[in-house]
């Protein structure tokens, strides 16, 4: 089992995350002659997200989709890593009640 001081250096490590979902939508836009006319939708990423109690969308071009990705995953191992965190601490709370 980990202590706090150490899972608290690998929180340390995780770098860059955001929170959200990374969407991928497919719209048409409406020209006879395009691709989507014939069934190839366009598609476009998004970052999707909660403020403020509303739902908010954030495009992401695709440049960056595999960072927001990477990002994502950080996230992920950070909230993993928190769930460590609050056992280690609990741990050494009752630790030192002996």
């Amino acid at each position: 089992m980990a202590t706090s001081k150490e899972v608290l250096v690998r929180i340390g490590a995780i770098g860059r995350l955001v929170h959200g979902s990374l969407v991928e939508m497919k719209r048409t836009c409406g020209k006879a002659g395009c691709k989507c006319a014939r069934g190839e939708r366009h598609s476009a990423y998004y970052l999707s997200r909660r403020v403020g109690g509303r739902t908010r969308l954030e495009h992401v071009s695709r440049a960056h989709v595999e960072t927001v990705r990477r990002w994502r995953k950080n996230y992920e191992r950070l909230c993993v890593l928190v769930e460590e965190l609050t056992t280690a601490l609990v741990r050494e709370l009752r630790e030192t009640k002996k």
